[in-house]
């Protein structure tokens, strides 16, 4: 089978990865089996392009993003100095899919990286976890902006299109945290919207429930302080149109943010 084999979404704090976190990564223990577990169902997909987006990625406030660099790369340990320096060929040809078919949709797409480009933690986390399984792959980054929801979901459907025009086995990483105000210890202190975002979130995504991510109000989004809504809302309007088998791996949020890990496998 050819086209979209799998989509994913992945949290990305650095601490996962154990010379990062220095013993901090035993309290999201289950955040870190669960992405085992994602590898497991990766590698015998053979997957042969990956694409990957980031909050963190350069991004346009009123264009989505794509890196048209022929090469990425990143430091596994993301710049402690103990890490391996990854790199990945793109595809150019898919880049150039996505464009042509956003274009279609009248999407305004715009570079993120024109000569090398330099992965950012919300792509090199997962791929620690994920890399073995995805190391043939060629990697695509991507980024969104700050348009609608509606607009993303849109851009979701032309990369749809791109993925199944090229032709070859492709997985989509949706990389982003959930609400950053789960506890008053947390990075961004409490918010009963952080706790309802998450509720709500991992519910839709357990039952692939695209109206129920549309109709979270407005103010509990801005509330909760997430980072990884608009990664979702595009990988969903990937999803439209396949048979999808969908499943929440894990959840937690022991240091105040939320971290979900959820595959939607190809049927």
């Amino acid at each position: 089978m050819a086209g979209l084999v799998i989509g994913c979404v992945t949290p990305h704090p650095p601490l996962l990865i154990p010379e990062v976190g220095q013993g901090q990564e035993v309290r999201v223990n289950s955040t870190a089996r669960a992405m085992e577990k994602l590898a497991e169902k990766m590698e015998p997909l053979q997957v042969e392009t990956v694409l990957v987006i980031s909050p963190h990625a350069h991004h346009y406030a009123e264009a989505m993003g794509i890196s048209r660099a022929r090469t990425a790369e990143g430091d596994t340990t993301l710049g402690m100095g103990r890490g391996l320096l990854r790199i990945f060929q793109n595809d150019m040809q898919m880049v150039e899919l996505i464009g042509r078919e956003s274009e279609k949709d009248g999407i305004s797409v715009r570079s993120i990286a024109d000569t090398v480009h330099k992965l950012d933690w919300g792509v090199m986390v997962p791929m620690h976890f994920l890399f073995h399984a995805l190391e043939k792959a060629s990697l695509v980054p991507l980024s969104f902006s700050c348009l609608s929801l509606g607009e993303h979901y849109d851009f979701g459907r032309a990369i749809g299109r791109a993925i199944a025009g090229r032709g070859v086995r492709t997985a989509v990483i949706a990389s982003g945290d959930m609400s950053h105000r789960l506890l008053a210890e947390g990075p961004y202190g409490y918010h009963p919207a952080g706790p309802e975002f998450d509720g709500r979130i991992k519910d839709a995504l357990s039952a692939l429930d695209t109206d129920a991510v549309f109709a979270i109000p407005g103010d509990v989004i801005e509330n909760a302080g997430e980072c990884g809504l608009r990664s979702i809302a595009i990988l969903l309007g990937i999803l439209e149109g396949h048979t999808i088998n969908p499943e929440v791996l894990s959840y937690e949020g022991p240091f105040g943010v939320g971290y979900l890990v959820a595959s939607f496998e190809v049927i």
